[in-house]
């Protein structure tokens, strides 16, 4: 080891880095850089997941084994980017740039409702309902042609995890190489012996013309209640502006962040002239109140171009469905809706789309009261 590190420059890149969606680390330098893993999704609605912190160092790291030629990383972080639909392209530069990946996936996510067969409980390493892996991405000098990704899967409690990583090494791991699919590159196991059947279905975008995610407020205690009487009083309280933001806080249960300002909230709401008071699906036959104001829900208009078409076409249907599902058995990730719905409406663990059945004519020179027909000319075409 002293004669490599004497006479040839190589890099190792090691480290726990923090998970943050809403990262604050937006430089330009880190900025440039993660185009490399976006420029495959761009199409997709919201790639923001790819600038999660976890994203930049791992992307730093790349970087820096682009400028040595060779070496390795080494990260325990979140997980969600080994199979993300958002982090493929990532996954896609990560397989062509390094010769070798070891994954050694430590499970432990609550969040995402994962089906692991006779495992009970999953406990994660850390305090966090976040799940998490440990990765190497080792790059030879040598251009190798091929690329191997191998696997290797931890489950079962805390205890019993911590055992393992404090006994084993990489050669004393049992490691099973993946199969990988170019068009998804997933670094998990996937059963892919439907692909070319699934393949050959048509796509949901290809036949509604308009369609989006769901709303998510990201301050349900403030704009999400049971009943409709519920919801006017939460808001006539926190729009008169006489009570201070501290009692709001201790209330209410809501503050600011580093993207939502309390006060201008309230403000705006203080002065509006307007009452969205909406009937919505929260859940699955769960049916609350939201106050619909995109202006003062975070990131709130990426939902609206759907949304509204469910608030200005009367008797609208909207059909709901999840992109991806975590647990094994058959596909249930489907709903239909007369209402707004919220993201997490079909699945608990997974954001859900609407493909609404009318889009609305308002503000068009064919203003029609029951709308128009969202349809493309290929659903026109199988109707």
């Amino acid at each position: 080891m002293g004669a490599v590190k004497k006479w040839q420059r190589f890099t190792v890149v090691l480290g726990n880095p923090p998970y943050s969606v809403s990262s604050a680390n937006n430089g330009r330098f880190i900025s440039s850089l993660l185009d490399l893993y976006k420029e495959r999704v761009r199409q997709e609605r919201n790639i923001q997941p790819l600038s999660d912190d976890y994203i930049k160092f791992i992307r730093f790291g790349h970087f820096q084994i682009q400028e040595s030629n060779v070496g390795i990383i080494g990260f325990i972080t979140n997980r969600s980017y080994l199979f993300g639909l958002v982090h493929r392209g990532m996954r896609h530069v990560l397989v062509d740039d390094f010769n070798q990946a070891l994954i050694l996936d430590l499970h432990g996510d609550s969040r995402i409702g994962e089906n692991i067969e006779n495992v009970a409980p999953d406990e994660n390493v850390f305090e966090i309902q976040q799940g998490v892996a440990i990765s190497f991405f080792v790059k030879a000098r040598d251009k190798v042609e091929i690329k191997t990704v191998n696997y290797s899967s931890r489950t079962g409690s805390r205890a019993e995890k911590y055992g393992f990583l404090s006994t084993r090494r990489i050669g004393t791991t049992e490691w099973n190489e993946l199969q990988l699919i170019a068009t998804s590159n997933y670094l998990v196991p996937k059963d892919f012996s439907l692909v070319s059947e699934y393949q050959g279905f048509v796509s949901l975008n290809d036949l509604f013309a308009t369609r989006g995610t769901c709303f998510e407020t990201r301050h349900d205690a403030l704009l999400i209640a049971f009943t409709k009487v519920e919801l006017e009083q939460r808001m006539a309280l926190f729009s008169d502006l006489s009570v201070p933001n501290s009692e709001i806080e201790d209330i209410i249960g809501v503050a600011s962040t580093r993207t939502w300002d309390l006060s201008v909230a309230r403000r705006f709401v203080a002065e509006s002239d307007k009452s969205p008071l909406y009937k919505c699906m929260y859940r699955p036959f769960d049916f609350r109140w939201v106050y619909y104001e995109p202006s003062i829900i975070e990131r709130g208009s990426h939902s609206e171009n759907t949304m509204r078409h469910m608030l200005e076409v009367s008797h609208n249907l909207g059909l709901l469905c999840s992109r991806q599902v975590a647990r094994k058995g058959a596909f249930d990730g489907v709903f239909v809706t007369r209402v707004l719905a919220e993201k997490k409406s079909v699945d608990s663990t997974r954001s859900s789309s609407m493909f609404p059945q009318m889009v609305s004519t308002v503000g068009s020179l064919m203003d029609i009261a029951q709308g128009m027909a969202n349809f493309t000319p290929l659903m026109l075409r199988w109707i």
